[in-house]
């Protein structure tokens, strides 16, 4: 006879079987949103991108098992240009640009995880390089309209 898994949030800890915390914070029993968020703590407008980026790699973890750091970078590649063939083909409906946005930050996040670098590493990288680039002068690349720094000569 096969074991039934029981579902646990990992954000309250309630199960299939109880979730009297939810009721009591909510008024009504959740539902499952995902195999370890429960409707009580999804619609939490104070969660955390710490519990966020931890169901986040729970879930990769578990359903990509032989991805890697490469591989992640990889799959980027492919939804980065899907997301800019939708782009400038105008095709703007806006829920689905954001959620291949929102494709491309998952690859980049999940490669990242798979690098060995946490959510707390990312963050202090993100406001060293914002204070660096804030820091150098920015040049308009007409031809595809990016923006490059200058270079400094070492």
């Amino acid at each position: 006879m096969e074991k039934t898994k029981i579902r646990r949030c990992y954000s309250c800890g309630c199960t299939d079987d109880d979730c009297s915390q939810c009721i009591e914070k909510t008024g009504e029993p959740c539902r499952w949103i995902s195999e370890t968020l429960c409707s009580a703590c999804y619609s939490n407008p104070d969660k955390t991108l710490e519990c966020i980026f931890t169901e986040f790699r729970q879930f990769c973890a578990e359903t990509y098992p032989l991805a890697t750091e490469a591989s992640c970078l990889e799959k980027l590649k492919h939804e980065a240009e899907e997301l800019s063939g939708e782009v400038w083909r105008g095709e703007r409906k806006e829920s689905e640009i954001l959620e291949e946005y929102v494709d491309c930050l998952m690859c980049l996040l999940d490669g990242m995880r798979r690098g060995g670098f946490t959510i707390e590493n990312m963050r202090l990288a993100f406001l060293h390089k914002l204070a660096k680039n804030q820091k150098r002068d920015w040049i308009h690349n007409p031809k595809d309209n990016t923006y490059s720094h200058k270079k400094v000569n070492a």
